[in-house]
């Protein structure tokens, strides 16, 4: 799972810990976030597989249809 800082969280350094000198700040997604901070984080679901997308999408005969109504 990723992270992002919450809007109304300050951007930090961390100093010491598992952390220790990433800087975290408002936008960018981050892999790892310190336990003491993450409160001060919003969980970013990992995206579902390709193969899911594909199932989802809906399938070419639907154009096919389309092509015969303009006979």
């Amino acid at each position: 799972m990723k992270y992002r800082l919450k809007k109304g969280a300050q951007p930090f350094t961390v100093i010491e810990g598992e952390c220790a000198g990433v800087s975290f700040k408002h936008g960018p997604v981050y892999d790892a976030v310190p336990l003491r901070n993450k409160k001060d984080f919003d969980a970013i679901p990992d995206p579902p597989p390709p193969e899911a997308d594909k199932k989802s999408a809906p399938a070419k005969p639907a154009a096919e249809q389309k092509a015969g109504d303009k006979k």
